[in-house]
């Protein structure tokens, strides 16, 4: 619900379904690149306000039509249409990074190279579309599968063409490597093989394949919940300190070193963060260029 103020305070989320209403979907999130944004979110949201003509259609014509055919496709189950709503709306979205005046450019190599690997997949897939790709504010695919087979495959597929095909399972950082050491077993040496040789045949630039740095293999989770753990709170926020962000993201990539004696601590309440709001909350992810539409249009408004 957008709301009507104009601080939002009656801007809020309804959970529709909760986390076991399609169990047998599953998440894969590709980390192309883990480092700071060059253009942070919120300020690029203010660039796109200023100076995007199509984000004012896509918020008055497109976002709010695509929520509502969201809803129902993930009510039914319906795999195909879901598909296809995150897939255009995540590529709808990233033009209206490129019709930003200086444009955005979040996705990368490794990004364009996830959507050609997911359209040759599913074009070669029995049993129709059997992952979907979407893409937030950055390079990194959260990847949603139809089935645990589909994810096995996709999986599989992405550690070839990413990590490089003669690379040792132990090698390839994943958070589930008896799952991954399964899933390479399983590549079918002539279709999927055709899959990866189409892939690396539209690589660009030739030469250079594209890399990842961690694969998350998870399904659907519960997302936190209130309250929330003290070991998650101090990581979010210093109550002393009128609720003000407890660290910077530079400080959580700290090692300890360098005579900051509250390094190492904050370190361990950030993993304990990440552990709580972890792969399994990639889910939020299919909806986030979506209500990011919904507040650039009260934006614009504004």
């Amino acid at each position: 619900h957008k709301g009507t103020h104009p601080e939002g305070h009656d801007s809020v989320a309804e959970q529709f379904f909760d986390e076991t209403h399609w169990p047998d979907l599953r998440v894969v999130v590709l980390v192309a690149n883990a480092a700071e944004k060059e253009t942070p979110s919120s300020e690029g949201m203010k660039t796109s306000v200023e100076t995007s003509p199509f984000l004012k259609h896509r918020a008055e014509a497109v976002a709010e039509p695509r929520i509502e055919a969201l809803r129902k496709a993930f009510a039914a189950r319906d795999f195909d249409a879901f598909a296809d709503i995150c897939m255009r709306d995540s590529n709808s979205f990233h033009a209206t990074c490129l019709d930003t005046f200086p444009p955005i450019f979040y996705m990368d190599a490794t990004s364009r190279a996830v959507i050609r690997l997911v359209h040759e997949l599913n074009n070669r897939a029995s049993g129709g579309v059997c992952v979907a790709y979407t893409f937030d504010a950055g390079p990194n695919a959260v990847l949603f599968c139809k089935t645990p087979a589909a994810a096995d495959r996709v999986v599989a597929l992405a550690a070839t063409l990413f990590c490089g095909p003669d690379a040792m399972p132990a090698t390839i950082p994943c958070n589930r490597p008896a799952a991954l050491r399964t899933a390479l077993s399983s590549l079918d040496e002539k279709d999927d093989a055709a899959i990866l040789d189409r892939c690396r045949a539209g690589a660009q630039p030739p030469g250079s394949p594209p890399r990842v740095s961690m694969i998350y293999l998870t399904s659907v989770g519960g997302g936190a919940r209130s309250p929330l753990p003290k070991d998650a709170v101090d990581a979010l926020v210093d109550l002393d300190a009128g609720g003000t962000p407890r660290c910077s993201m530079e400080e959580a990539r700290k090692s300890g070193g360098g005579g900051d004696p509250g390094a190492s601590t904050t370190k361990k309440k950030m993993k304990g963060l990440v552990g709580l709001v972890s792969a399994r909350d990639a889910m939020f992810f299919v909806a986030g260029a979506l209500v990011l539409a919904l507040l650039r249009r009260r934006s614009s408004a504004s």
